[in-house]
């Protein structure tokens, strides 16, 4: 079997168009907003895009890759380099894992669960390494410091980022650990809390923080309940404002991407989240 791998740098774009779409002879109105963004390809994959970023097409004729090739030499970008490639279907994004995970989630403090939905989204780490490797010493860090629990954590979800190719899941956690476990937090600031954020992109959440933010008038009221606030912004999946060509329909996947979360919440780490307020500079 013949497939293209692709290692992307962020999730593609997907659009999708009538197939049959009719054509009225006017060049300009018949390429006017005919295709339209979409955040996946079926049901199937709506399930496993916020979790695998990466793209791989089955080829269906050898054919089919020398005419690849050619047009990557059109286009002039990098010839495709060719490999044998193992292709085993582990299942890290079936439901019955995903659902194990999520049971798990909801029963941890919301802060532990955020930096482990962190993980997963941010494709740091698979289902398999969360709930076979990881499962019995996260829980044992959670059960033996709650407090600090989900700093360390937090710093685990950012030594991933830059682990050493050779060590495996569990070796980095023990070492970011044994390091971070005595850390002590210098007091906020005046006027701050800390505060979690999500970004919604087409295909998937990104997750950071938390991180120290100003306070408002809204938050001071509800202090004690401080760290049930989380900070949401929508962008495209480079991380910049949404953009597309004049063919493409925008307005209805911000409706139903942006709308709906606006409208109906989103759940996260088994908590259920409501639209409560924007800012002017948000709002532009």
């Amino acid at each position: 079997m013949l497939a293209l791998c692709f290692d992307l740098v962020t999730p593609p774009m997907l659009e999708e168009e009538d197939f049959n779409r009719e054509i009225t002879g006017d060049e300009k109105r018949d390429n006017m907003k005919f295709r339209r963004r979409v955040g996946s390809l079926h049901p199937g994959h709506e399930r496993v895009a916020p979790y695998c970023h990466h793209l791989r097409i089955v080829l269906y004729k050898e054919e089919d890759l020398d005419n690849f090739e050619k047009l990557c030499k059109f286009a002039g970008l990098q010839q495709p380099i060719r490999v044998p490639i193992d292709a085993y279907k582990h299942g890290f994004c079936s439901f019955k894992r995903l659902h194990n995970v999520h049971v798990w989630l909801r029963a941890l403090e919301w802060r532990v669960a955020f930096q482990l939905e962190t993980i997963l989204h941010n494709a740091l780490l698979n289902t398999e390494d969360l709930l076979t490797h990881l499962y019995g010493p996260i829980n044992k860090l959670y059960q033996d410091h709650p407090d600090v629990a989900s700093v360390v954590l937090r710093y685990f979800t950012e030594a991933l980022q830059s682990s050493q190719t050779r060590e495996s899941p569990l070796e980095c956690f023990e070492r970011v650990r044994a390091k971070k476990l005595t850390v002590t937090q210098p007091p906020l600031p005046p006027g701050t809390f800390q505060c979690h954020h999500v970004c919604f992109a087409p295909t998937r959440m990104i997750l950071e923080g938390p991180y120290v933010i100003q306070s408002n008038r809204v938050i001071r009221e509800w202090a004690a309940y401080h760290d049930k606030f989380i900070r949401v912004d929508f962008r495209d999946e480079d991380r910049l404002q949404y953009r597309w060509d004049r063919e493409v329909d925008g307005r209805s996947f911000l409706e139903q991407r942006v709308g709906g979360i606006l409208k109906n919440g989103f759940e996260l780490a088994g908590r259920k989240f409501e639209f409560l307020a924007y800012s002017s500079s948000a709002l532009r």
